[in-house]
């Protein structure tokens, strides 16, 4: 009878277990029993509900950042264990280990990331509290916690003695397949925010030279992002089978960038910043550098400088033949279905099967007629009131996400239209007049103003999206976007716009 009770006993607990494991998924509110090595981890703090993550401008800082404020690598976390009970815990981004700054044990101070060096100041203990997991500094005692107030969506991380709040525990949460900003070998063409210009290969005698273009056929605008031990990945010409890393070695501001040989000397890994809007910052991770254009000689080349986070440092990450463009930011929702592929020659593509789907209107291929030409997103209007303000901003700048990785224009930013609206004292309700749209395009510098109007009719949200020429007045292109809820508003403006 024991026996039996004792293997009935183990079979319960055994089921338990792997129900748990069953049911998890990185945006649940439980904790895992405990890390498993190799795995990654979100490690998300119980009383604000931000991500512990490295920070992307200085590889060697830690914060807490609410869920869209960070790239999806720079908050995943691997735990190493060292066979004593306690834990090394090694973000994926930046390969660094979670420190005590000075390896302190009397009080409180910052907790950062390092080199591993083995030292007793990389060392964590866990232990299991109702709520989460209280993660302990083996050199002081003193548990890791949240320390003050978000602030700006960002926190600050300390170790500090245990009193039981909140701020001091954790959910220690799978991160659920990979990085969204780094997953190995997609293909991609990068998109420059500004110039709209692709980074291109140009093979010269004294070797491959990076420089930005128009969009061109072939593999010499073909990137793969190639993940490496450490943390953080290189990216592969697909062209050249080089990567691109600083010639010099030295990574600084102002350096320039090339096509080197794939090893482990500095100025050749790299990491991701993601933005809500589906741009990116292209992260040294030697420094606080990004890629950034620089003219030379009538040319524009690519170089190093410290992050700004301005337009003239964003990219976009374009598919490549049926790819789906993951080095940089994910097209599609969590939860909905995938987004279509995309023939960047500007070709019409078969109609999107997913949440948000579209309706052309006589358009097919219009918008590859405005390859290399400047358009400029008006604000998005509406006539029902149930629609805040805030929905229609969120959706303008998913259309431009939109035009940015499905069209060959140069599109502006929200900011620099924003700023034309203000000068010239324009109503967001007076752009529904074509005439009107037409004259601030022609304020912009624009060849075409899109113009979007989102509304309600039961439950279901319509997005009408018009592509008209500022010098005639005429409607290029229409196409219609309908949802069942806000969730669906991304895959809206990209299958309308698509459907262009």
């Amino acid at each position: 009878m024991r026996t039996a009770s004792r293997a009935s006993a183990i079979a319960a607990s055994a089921f338990m277990i792997f129900s748990a494991w069953a049911t998890q998924r990185a945006d649940s509110q439980q904790a895992i029993a405990f890390p498993q090595e190799g795995a990654e981890f979100h490690i998300v703090n119980a009383a604000w509900e931000a991500r512990l993550a490295a920070d992307p401008g200085h590889a060697e800082l830690v914060r807490l950042f609410a869920d869209s404020a960070i790239g999806e690598s720079f908050a995943r976390w691997r735990f190493r264990p060292l066979g004593d009970g306690s834990w090394e815990i090694i973000n994926t981004a930046t390969g660094k280990v979670l420190d005590v700054e000075g390896g302190t044990r009397d009080k409180p101070v910052p907790v950062n990331a390092f080199t591993s060096n083995g030292s007793v100041a990389q060392r964590w203990k866990l232990q299991k509290e109702a709520q989460g997991w209280r993660i302990v500094a083996v050199v002081s005692g003193m548990a890791l916690s949240g320390k003050g107030e978000l602030k700006d969506r960002r926190g600050q991380a300390f170790q500090m003695p245990w009193t039981g709040k909140l701020t001091q525990v954790w959910r220690i949460l799978p991160a659920v397949g990979a990085p969204e900003a780094a997953r190995p070998e997609s293909r991609f063409a990068l998109k420059h925010g500004d110039s709209g210009l692709f980074l291109t290969v140009v093979n010269e005698k004294a070797g491959p030279v990076l420089v930005l273009e128009p969009r061109k056929p072939g593999d010499v605008q073909s990137w793969r992002f190639r993940q490496v031990e450490g943390g953080g990945g290189m990216i592969v010409s697909d062209a050249a089978g080089l990567v691109i890393g600083v010639p010099s070695g030295k990574p600084a501001p102002q350096a320039a960038l090339g096509l080197v040989q794939p090893d482990n000397k500095p100025g050749k890994r790299w990491a991701v910043k993601r933005e809500d809007n589906g741009g990116m910052f292209i992260v040294s991770l030697e420094g606080p550098l990004c890629v950034q254009p620089w003219e030379d000689g009538g040319r524009i080349l690519v170089r190093l400088e410290s992050i700004r986070r301005t337009q003239d440092q964003r990219w976009y990450a374009v598919p490549v033949e049926g790819q789906d463009g993951s080095f940089g930011p994910s097209a599609k929702p969590a939860g909905k279905a995938s987004q279509p592929t995309q023939d960047v020659s500007g070709d019409a593509a078969a109609k999107p099967e997913t949440a948000g789907t579209a309706t052309a209107a006589k358009s097919q291929g219009k918008l590859a007629s405005m390859a290399s030409k400047k358009l400029a997103v008006a604000p998005v209007s509406t006539v029902n009131r149930d629609i805040t303000a805030e929905t229609l901003l969120v959706v303008q700048d998913f259309l431009i996400h939109a035009f940015v990785n499905y069209s060959q224009s140069a599109v502006l930013d929200r900011g620099s239209v924003e700023k034309l609206l203000a000068e010239y004292e324009f109503q967001t309700s007076d752009l529904a007049d074509t005439s009107k749209a037409v004259q601030l395009g022609k304020l912009a510098g624009a060849d075409a103003i899109v113009i979007g109007s989102l509304n309600m009719v039961g439950s279901t949200y319509y997005l009408t999206v018009k592509l008209v020429s500022v010098s005639t007045g005429e409607i290029l292109a229409t196409a219609i976007g309908e949802g069942e809820d806000a969730s669906s508003f991304l895959e809206m403006c990209m299958a309308a716009v698509k459907g262009m």
